[in-house]
């Protein structure tokens, strides 16, 4: 079962601060749990854990430039 990315994040923002205080039996402990529930790749899963400050998704922003055709330039380009 796969989760919702926003469930997956709030999994590894609970788990990264248990991480970076637990002993290495336990750490191990922590990360097959992270593996069980997204289903991340080990290493992945270490990296995570590890740099989850660091590690964000990126937001889809508007587009910066301007246009440099307008409409009626791009329907004569579609029909060549």
């Amino acid at each position: 079962m796969s989760l919702t990315l926003t469930a997956r994040q709030s999994v590894v923002k609970e788990l990264s601060k248990k991480y970076r205080k637990a002993t290495k039996k336990e750490k191990s402990k922590i990360i097959d749990n992270l593996i069980s529930l997204t289903n991340y790749n080990r290493c992945y899963a270490r990296y995570v854990l590890r740099n989850y400050q660091y590690v964000r998704c990126r937001s889809k922003s508007k587009r910066q430039n301007k246009k440099k055709y307008d409409e009626k330039f791009l329907k004569e380009l579609k029909k060549i």
